[in-house]
């Protein structure tokens, strides 16, 4: 076929009779898609919620809270029972409000702190809170919870898919370049609504990136800031709970009596934070003040007890107020100042028999002053500082003895009695009292001797039908005229010691010690080296010192029994025993 003429339209190639332009159309795709399936939400875990005591008698404990209502106190029937003096018995109720805990106090004696402030009513408890009851402190521990989130509902994962585009015709090319209409040409673009377009879509860019810069500078200062309060935060609570710390040192300093060390723990805390306790610290500032000087004096009174400056300790436990809380120390000293006293007394009884040493006298009458600053009116101490300065001044200014010295003194001038007693404790009683009668007329001591050798005399004819009694006046009464025992004693004395041995182990058998020492104590003033006696009397003496102690505790119940109990202690005991003594005094101060 011959080409068309130049400047007429070309026609598009036909379809094989059909005189029409084949066209292709691409095919939509199907926008039915299967159905997204949701990812399960898993449930969420339930919290665990506890109290972990920080402070005082129970620290280191944990709690659980469970239920509807918690009692926390020191009685013992609360759900939670701290031993703990500073808490009450019913001290602070923990609620479960159904979204979370909730504390409130009882009416207690100390009141209840939430982070170290005091609250009036019900207070909603989150984690990490510390309360305060007394000198227990409970915090707050949350652990676990939380859950995994739901995802956010976005729809069914596959629906999203873009629609197909919808493919317009495309002509199918022959191997020629097809020929265009021109009623099909588009007109050219126009350059300077291109270089508009271009500006307004940089100037949108570079907003959206200003924009974003902004929000990511806010994202970064917002998570510093964060960081920043986090940090303080954490600071904060470290320093709280070392302002802690140190105020539960003073308050263990307390309970040990270490007044002094305690005071400044406490001032250590209000120095670093005057605020802290809400006013709680500074009462216990005021307390050790008082109490400081009591401790001071309590130490001086137990150094002085230890150096035996007995005075010095009576001294110091006067200024010991009366309300102190350092009452049991101060009640202790005491004592241990009596049992002081009494070994005291016991040494210096020691030192009696040394009236010639001068330094032991002047040692004496040391003892003695010391004893008198405690009791003004001691009795034993009176009575050694009268021997210590007697004696020191005996030593100290001498006096000649024209007849020599008798016993540490001086003699006396001869008599002519003294010649009759000299017989009679040879033996010889006729020869004693012929002397009596020839000097009878001249001194009246001779003309008493005379009569009390006969009476001896007679008396002693009956030797074997004297009752114990008489037996024991006709001992005295030798003793009497000879100013000692004579060699007749010996045999009055055998009599004597058989009969009251007797009675002594009698009363020893049915538990009578208080009947076995006392006739132990006759046979001995009998016969003083008799073992039999000896040992009898050392029962009764350890008897005596258990029946004292007993007399002692019944004081202050029933003071009349108690009397005649230390009545059985000085009748059972010689006078140089130590519970003759004791129980001799005992009976002095119940006669004041």
């Amino acid at each position: 076929m011959a080409p068309p003429p130049s400047g007429a339209p070309r026609r598009r190639p036909t379809s094989a009779g059909t005189g029409q332009a084949p066209a292709v159309r691409a095919r939509r795709p199907s926008t039915a898609q299967a159905p997204a399936v949701k990812p399960k939400v898993p449930e969420a875990e339930a919290a665990s919620i506890k109290l972990v005591c920080l402070a005082g008698p129970q620290a280191g404990s944990e709690y659980v809270l469970e239920g509807d209502e918690m009692v926390i106190g020191r009685a013992a029937d609360n759900a939670i029972s701290i031993p703990d003096t500073s808490v009450s018995r019913k001290h602070v109720l923990l609620r479960n409000t159904g979204s979370g805990w909730a504390a409130s106090d009882m009416g207690s004696g100390n009141g209840t702190l939430i982070n170290q402030s005091a609250i009036a009513e019900e207070t909603p408890l989150s984690d990490g809170d510390v309360i305060t009851l007394g000198d227990t402190e409970l915090k707050i521990v949350i652990e676990g919870g939380g859950g995994v989130e739901s995802p956010s509902d976005t729809g069914d994962a596959g629906s999203s898919a873009p629609l197909a585009r919808r493919n317009r015709d495309i002509p199918v090319r022959s191997g020629r370049a097809p020929v265009r209409s021109s009623r099909g040409r588009m007109a050219p673009p126009d350059p300077e609504a291109a270089a508009k377009k271009k500006k307004l879509f940089i100037r949108i860019g570079a907003g959206l990136v200003l924009v974003l810069l902004a929000v990511v500078g806010w994202q970064v200062k917002k998570a510093q800031d964060e960081k920043d309060l986090a940090g303080k935060n954490a600071k904060k609570t470290k320093a709280l709970e070392e302002l802690r710390a140190i105020a539960q040192e003073g308050k263990n300093l307390i309970r040990e009596g270490k007044w002094i060390e305690a005071k400044a723990k406490f001032e250590e805390v209000l120095s670093l934070n005057p605020e802290f306790g809400n006013g709680t610290i500074q009462p216990y500032i005021e307390r050790a003040s008082k109490e400081i000087p009591t401790q001071q004096a309590l130490d001086a009174a137990e150094e002085g007890i230890k150096a035996s400056k007995l005075g010095v300790a009576a001294k110091e436990l006067e200024k010991v107020h009366a309300d102190t809380q350092q009452y049991e120390r101060r009640d202790k000293l005491k004592e241990a100042l009596e049992k002081a006293m009494d070994k005291k007394v016991k040494d210096a009884q020691m030192l009696l028999g040394s009236t010639d040493d001068r330094a032991k006298m002047v040692q004496l009458k040391e003892m003695a002053e010391d004893l008198l600053v405690v009791q003004p009116e001691h009795r034993e101490g009176l009575e050694f500082k009268k021997t210590a300065d007697e004696a020191i001044d005996r030593i100290d200014h001498p006096v000649k003895c024209q007849y020599g010295t008798c016993a540490g003194k001086c003699c006396p001038p001869p008599t002519p009695w003294t010649a009759v007693q000299e017989r009679f404790k040879s033996g010889d009683q006729s020869g004693a009292f012929a002397m009596a009668q020839a000097c009878a007329s001249k001194a009246s001591q001779c003309k008493v001797l005379q009569e009390q050798i006969k009476d001896f005399m007679d008396k002693f004819k009956k030797l074997e039908s004297l009752s114990p009694p008489e037996l024991r006046a006709l001992l005295q009464l030798d003793r009497k005229i000879g100013g000692g025992p004579s060699t007749l004693a010996k045999q009055i004395g055998v009599r004597i010691v058989a009969h009251y041995i007797r009675k002594a182990s009698s009363c020893k058998a049915k538990g009578d010690m208080a009947c076995a020492g006392e006739n132990a104590q006759v046979a001995l003033e009998a016969d003083p080296g008799n073992p039999e006696a000896t040992d009898i009397l050392r029962q009764a003496k350890s008897y005596a010192k258990e029946l004292y102690m007993k007399c002692y505790a019944q004081k202050a119940q029933d003071p009349d029994d108690a009397m005649r109990c230390f009545k059985q202690v000085v009748d059972m005991t010689t006078k140089d025993d130590e519970y003759h003594q004791k129980a001799q005094n005992q009976l002095k101060k119940g006669d004041n």
